[in-house]
Protein backbone atom coordinates (compact mmCIF):
# COMPACT_ATOMS: atom_id res chain seq x y z
CA UNK A 1 0.00 0.00 0.00
CA UNK A 2 3.14 2.35 0.79
CA UNK A 3 4.39 1.55 -2.82
CA UNK A 4 1.19 2.64 -4.15
CA UNK A 5 1.04 5.71 -2.34
CA UNK A 6 4.93 6.54 -3.38
CA UNK A 7 4.09 5.66 -7.19
CA UNK A 8 1.15 8.24 -7.10
CA UNK A 9 2.94 10.80 -5.58
CA UNK A 10 6.31 10.31 -7.75
CA UNK A 11 3.73 9.87 -10.97
CA UNK A 12 2.17 13.46 -9.53
CA UNK A 13 5.79 15.00 -9.07
CA UNK A 14 6.58 13.95 -13.01
CA UNK A 15 3.40 14.79 -14.44
CA UNK A 16 3.58 18.42 -12.42
CA UNK A 17 7.13 18.85 -13.74
CA UNK A 18 6.36 17.82 -17.57
CA UNK A 19 3.56 20.01 -17.69
CA UNK A 20 6.00 22.86 -15.74
CA UNK A 21 8.20 22.49 -18.73
CA UNK A 22 5.85 22.05 -21.68
CA UNK A 23 4.26 25.12 -20.54
CA UNK A 24 7.93 26.96 -19.78
CA UNK A 25 8.46 25.37 -23.90
CA UNK A 26 6.06 27.37 -25.21
CA UNK A 27 6.32 30.75 -23.15
CA UNK A 28 9.93 30.44 -24.58
CA UNK A 29 9.11 29.95 -28.38
CA UNK A 30 6.60 32.97 -27.68
CA UNK A 31 3.46 31.07 -27.98
CA UNK A 32 0.47 32.70 -27.25
CA UNK A 33 -1.93 29.48 -27.14
CA UNK A 34 -0.96 27.46 -23.98
CA UNK A 35 -0.92 23.50 -24.29
CA UNK A 36 -3.26 21.85 -21.97
CA UNK A 37 -2.15 18.07 -21.63
CA UNK A 38 -5.62 16.49 -20.97
CA UNK A 39 -6.50 13.67 -18.66
CA UNK A 40 -6.61 11.06 -20.77
CA UNK A 41 -2.70 11.37 -21.76
CA UNK A 42 -1.42 10.95 -17.94
CA UNK A 43 -2.87 7.34 -17.71
CA UNK A 44 0.79 6.14 -18.05
CA UNK A 45 2.90 5.00 -14.98
CA UNK A 46 5.99 6.96 -14.32
CA UNK A 47 8.81 4.98 -12.78
CA UNK A 48 12.27 6.46 -11.12
CA UNK A 49 14.48 6.12 -8.59
CA UNK A 50 14.85 9.41 -8.03
CA UNK A 51 13.26 13.13 -9.65
CA UNK A 52 15.49 15.98 -9.55
CA UNK A 53 13.95 20.03 -10.12
CA UNK A 54 16.27 22.51 -11.01
CA UNK A 55 15.81 26.22 -11.20
CA UNK A 56 16.54 28.27 -14.30
CA UNK A 57 19.99 28.52 -14.21
CA UNK A 58 20.19 24.81 -13.67
CA UNK A 59 21.12 24.60 -9.76
CA UNK A 60 19.47 21.60 -8.03
CA UNK A 61 16.45 22.62 -5.85
CA UNK A 62 14.79 19.85 -4.67
CA UNK A 63 15.36 15.85 -4.97
CA UNK A 64 12.80 13.21 -4.44
CA UNK A 65 15.00 9.68 -4.25
CA UNK A 66 15.15 6.34 -3.20
CA UNK A 67 18.46 5.82 -1.21
CA UNK A 68 19.53 2.71 0.14
CA UNK A 69 15.91 1.16 -0.02
CA UNK A 70 14.40 4.93 1.72
CA UNK A 71 12.58 6.86 0.01
CA UNK A 72 12.74 10.36 1.03
CA UNK A 73 12.65 14.39 -0.21
CA UNK A 74 15.24 16.73 0.09
CA UNK A 75 14.80 20.46 -0.94
CA UNK A 76 17.76 22.73 -1.52
CA UNK A 77 19.14 25.97 -0.43
CA UNK A 78 19.12 28.58 -2.76
CA UNK A 79 23.05 29.26 -3.49
CA UNK A 80 24.46 26.27 -1.17
CA UNK A 81 23.62 23.61 -3.44
CA UNK A 82 23.15 21.52 -0.38
CA UNK A 83 20.37 19.93 0.78
CA UNK A 84 18.40 22.11 3.40
CA UNK A 85 15.06 20.00 4.75
CA UNK A 86 14.22 16.46 4.22
CA UNK A 87 11.56 14.81 4.86
CA UNK A 88 12.20 11.07 4.77
CA UNK A 89 11.17 7.42 6.14
CA UNK A 90 13.90 5.69 8.10
CA UNK A 91 15.05 2.03 7.62
CA UNK A 92 12.92 1.13 10.86
CA UNK A 93 9.50 2.80 9.26
CA UNK A 94 10.33 6.18 11.43
CA UNK A 95 8.86 9.02 9.01
CA UNK A 96 11.41 11.76 9.90
CA UNK A 97 11.21 15.70 9.40
CA UNK A 98 14.86 17.28 9.18
CA UNK A 99 16.23 21.07 8.90
CA UNK A 100 20.08 21.28 8.23
CA UNK A 101 22.76 23.62 8.28
CA UNK A 102 24.01 25.56 5.77
CA UNK A 103 26.69 22.58 5.03
CA UNK A 104 23.89 19.87 4.01
CA UNK A 105 24.92 17.08 6.68
CA UNK A 106 24.46 18.81 10.37
CA UNK A 107 20.96 18.42 11.74
CA UNK A 108 19.67 21.96 13.35
CA UNK A 109 15.67 20.36 14.44
CA UNK A 110 13.96 17.42 13.75
CA UNK A 111 10.58 15.79 13.91
CA UNK A 112 10.02 12.05 14.31
CA UNK A 113 7.15 9.68 14.82
CA UNK A 114 8.10 6.14 16.36
CA UNK A 115 6.23 3.27 14.93
CA UNK A 116 7.70 1.37 18.24
CA UNK A 117 6.06 0.80 21.01
CA UNK A 118 3.60 4.18 22.21
CA UNK A 119 4.13 6.10 19.22
CA UNK A 120 5.33 8.85 20.23
CA UNK A 121 6.55 12.05 18.71
CA UNK A 122 9.65 13.83 19.28
CA UNK A 123 11.20 17.20 18.49
CA UNK A 124 14.93 17.93 18.84
CA UNK A 125 16.67 20.77 18.41
CA UNK A 126 20.57 21.14 17.83
CA UNK A 127 23.24 23.10 18.44
CA UNK A 128 25.67 24.30 15.55
CA UNK A 129 27.98 21.79 15.61
CA UNK A 130 24.86 19.03 15.41
CA UNK A 131 24.78 18.39 18.96
CA UNK A 132 21.42 18.02 20.75
CA UNK A 133 20.74 21.24 22.82
CA UNK A 134 16.74 20.49 23.60
CA UNK A 135 14.43 17.50 23.24
CA UNK A 136 10.85 16.71 23.61
CA UNK A 137 11.47 13.00 25.63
Amino acid sequence: MKDNAISRVSLGVGLAACALVIYDIGLRQGEARRQVIPLAAASHTVTAQEFVLVDDKAQIRAKLAVAKGKPGLAIYGKDSGTPRVVLAVTSDGTPLFAMLDKDGLTPRASIEVSDKQDGAASFRVYDKEGKLTWSSQ
